[in-house]
């Protein structure tokens, strides 16, 4: 009896520990699903008028671009995360709510020296939390642009890239941009590049792209219409 006692004792101590393993598990998992990153936290707590404001200028910087490019010549746009992060809070869900898919919602972005920090809440049954991603971008040669996928995490959950990379891929179909995957260190490369260089629809040449603290410098030159 005393046998089947300390058995009895034993199992229930055993399966008890992998039960509290099992919880204790489950609620780190939850906890690093919703870990949020700082800059993520931080973008979202900017004053609304504010980002209004900077959504604003963005609008009216690209427009200028745009009016710019028509004309031979040289031209340059400066770019701040503040100004991407008011067009994605305003512009973005108002005027352009098929962008992205409906479980994505609140992106906002983070920019230093070479590397784009994108991050976004997702709603999709059990996969909720901040999703945000790490990119770095390069200008091979002119129009030539190299985005090398550097981190996929949601929350602190490290994500495989592969979903991302296929909607990359189908991004570039619906730009009509040439793609081609390379690798750097063991992370994916996506080579981006007009598909029709030197049609009417690319006389704009793409020359100097630099990402600084809080801001994207972009120059080039047209070849006017």
């Amino acid at each position: 009896m005393n046998i089947l006692s300390r058995t009895l004792r034993l199992t229930l101590w055993i399966a008890g520990g992998i039960a509290l393993v099992v919880v204790l598990f489950l609620l780190a998992l939850l906890l690093a699903l919703r870990h949020e990153p700082s800059f993520y936290r931080k973008a979202l707590a900017a004053n609304p008028a504010e980002l209004a404001q900077a959504g604003d200028q963005l609008l009216r910087r690209t427009a200028a671009l745009q009016g710019a490019t028509r004309r031979k010549g040289a031209w340059q746009l400066t770019l701040t995360a503040t100004e991407i992060n008011g067009w994605l809070a305003f512009d973005l869900p108002r005027n352009h709510p098929h962008l992205l898919p409906p479980m994505f919602h609140e992106p906002r972005v983070a920019i230093a020296p070479q590397t784009l920090k994108v991050a976004c809440r997702v709603d999709h049954g059990t996969l909720s939390g901040v999703l945000h991603l790490v990119v770095e971008p390069t200008l091979l040669r002119p129009n030539v642009v190299a985005l090398r996928f550097v981190q996929a995490r949601l929350g602190l959950v490290p994500l495989p890239l592969q979903r991302f990379l296929e909607r990359i891929s189908q991004v570039a179909r619906d730009l009509n941009l040439r793609l081609e995957w390379r690798q750097s260190g063991g992370d994916p490369v996506a080579v981006l590049s007009p598909a029709e260089e030197g049609s009417d629809g690319w006389n704009v040449v793409l020359e100097t792209l630099r990402l600084g603290e809080g801001e994207i410098f972009l120059a080039g030159s047209s070849r006017g219409q």
